[in-house]
């Protein structure tokens, strides 16, 4: 070993000595050398810096959109793809104790009451906030804290709604609320039993046969109708564009149950007035519950029930306000987006208008994806003229089958709407893809304008972006976001049991 190192010292002495006589006797190797050294050391520095200036910019981005904590968490939940858990993950779940936070992700379909889905952290949380709101155990209002969206809103922004809360009650058999009558508050049942009444397809509405009827049971802490629903009914200003129609009204029948019934209710116009108090803590209430719409809902009624066709309808009224259908196609693409999305006469209408000058004019030939398959929307489009299909797509399908469509009856979208949307509201991809079935013309707006007209004026495009993809679902998945619970396993525990009742699709 001692001759291996006096041998490499030597050799390293020598080549020392052989590249100093080098670079003396060879000024341009000397020149050159130098040259190198100071340019690797300017490359690093450059990168350094870049990262610096980087990471500052994140941190502002981050500082600007304050999100509480509970929030962020949910948020985090919510956008992940499958919920898969790796064995390292798993094996590591086994070795903590049994009161830890388990890794377990399900979300169940049905009634019943709602309850943490990621544990302790989230437990902790709400039970934090009761106790920094005051609200003593009994408090009618501590329902809504289990409403794990809800809960997640800050502190001001929760006090706020938790103070224009109303508890109502009803006699054994009252009714609730009835199908076509207008949404006013959204209900989650504080005690005793509420029995939805829904009629299946083909029957007549108001008919007295209950055998025409389909009912189901609300326990208490069961919210009684969508919150994302309630939310879309909301106007974007006194004097603005309505809310759809769809959104307006109760598609179904509620009363209470043998016992009678207590129903925490939230009124519409407080959530109204939290929009325009708090719009940056409802934006993300809205990005929350979209993202629960798009990656529990969607996904799962159209990967394991094959519902296709049966989740959206043909909207009502165009997503572009004020223009027929048969003028649609001369319109140009700043002026679509102004009445889509934003609001020129507002006091950031000079904003505004500089944002909207970037939406240009996108044309697509037959076959093709206005929209990347599988990818975040760079844009958001309205179909100006052209016909479009969209369709399902599980995450690493093919676009098409031999150049046909991937499902059966692929949804046609009409001039007027609006594609996208939720793709760059959410900053995710959606199992949607358009395809043209012939030459195809579009309003585009960038991505990165879209957001910066949500910081301009959050309540107004928050909501109309709310109000159109509301306008798209069918009245019965209104039933099935309110009817979406959340569930917390344990490491260890059972979700179900041999011979336990069903309780719905998890």
């Amino acid at each position: 070993v001692r001759a291996i190192v006096s041998a490499a010292l030597l050799l390293l002495r020598a080549l020392r000595h052989l590249g100093k006589d080098l670079v003396s006797s060879i000024p341009r190797l000397r020149h050159a050398i130098i040259g190198v050294v100071i340019t690797w050391c300017a490359t690093r520095a450059l990168r350094a810096g870049i990262n610096i200036h980087w990471a500052r910019t994140q941190k502002e981005l981050e500082e600007s959109r304050p999100v509480h904590s509970g929030q962020r968490e949910l948020q985090q939940v919510i956008f992940e793809s499958d919920g898969e858990i790796s064995e390292e993950e798993l094996d590591a779940s086994e070795e903590e104790e049994a009161g830890s936070d388990g890794r377990f992700k399900g979300v169940q379909i049905g009634a019943g009451k709602s309850q943490s889905w990621r544990g302790d952290a989230l437990a902790s949380m709400l039970k934090e906030s009761s106790k920094n709101l005051h609200l003593a155990p009994d408090d009618a209002r501590t329902v809504l804290m289990d409403c794990e969206a809800l809960a997640a809103l800050d502190k001001e922004a929760l006090a706020f709604l938790l103070d224009r809360v109303k508890l109502l009650s009803f006699l054994p058999h009252e009714t609730i609320f009835e199908r076509g009558s207008e949404r006013d508050a959204f209900l989650v049942v504080r005690s005793g039993e509420a029995l939805v009444r829904v009629d299946p397809p083909g029957a007549v509405q108001g008919a007295a046969s209950s055998t025409q009827q389909e009912d189901y049971i609300l326990g208490p802490g069961s919210t009684a109708v969508s919150l994302l629903c309630v939310l879309a009914s909301i106007n974007t200003s006194d004097q603005g564009r309505n809310s759809p129609l769809s959104c307006k009204c109760h598609n179904s029948t509620a009363i209470a149950g043998a016992e009678g019934a207590e129903v925490v209710a939230l009124p519409i116009a407080a959530l109204d007035d939290a929009f325009d108090e708090f719009p940056e803590a409802m934006r993300g209430l809205v990005q929350l519950l979209m993202a629960r719409l798009s990656t529990v809902v969607l996904e799962t009624l159209s990967r394991y029930f094959g519902l296709h066709r049966e989740v959206f309808i043909q909207p009502s009224e165009l997503a572009i306000p004020g223009v027929s259908a048969t003028s649609i196609a001369k319109i140009s693409p700043q002026e679509a987006f102004a009445r889509a999305l934003g609001d020129q006469s507002q006091e950031e209408g000079l904003a505004v208008s500089v944002v909207l000058a970037s939406a240009s004019i996108l044309e697509c030939h037959k076959g093709e994806h206005p929209i990347p398959v599988h990818q975040r929307a760079p844009h958001v489009l309205l179909l100006l003229e052209g016909d479009l299909y969209a369709e399902f797509m599980a995450p690493g399908e093919a676009a098409t089958r031999g150049g046909k469509a991937c499902t059966a009856s692929p949804l046609l979208v009409t001039p007027g709407s609006m594609i996208g949307e939720m793709s760059v509201f959410l900053d995710k991809p959606l199992p949607l893809a358009y395809r043209c079935a012939s030459r195809c013309r579009f309003a585009a707006l960038p991505r990165e304008s879209v957001h910066q007209l949500l910081h301009f004026q959050p309540r107004i495009c928050c909501l109309r972006i709310l109000h159109v993809v509301a306008a798209k679902l069918a009245g019965w998945l209104h039933r099935v976001d309110a009817a979406l619970d959340w569930i917390h396993i344990d490491g260890g525990r059972s979700l179900y049991r041999k011979g336990d009742p069903m309780r719905g699709f998890y």
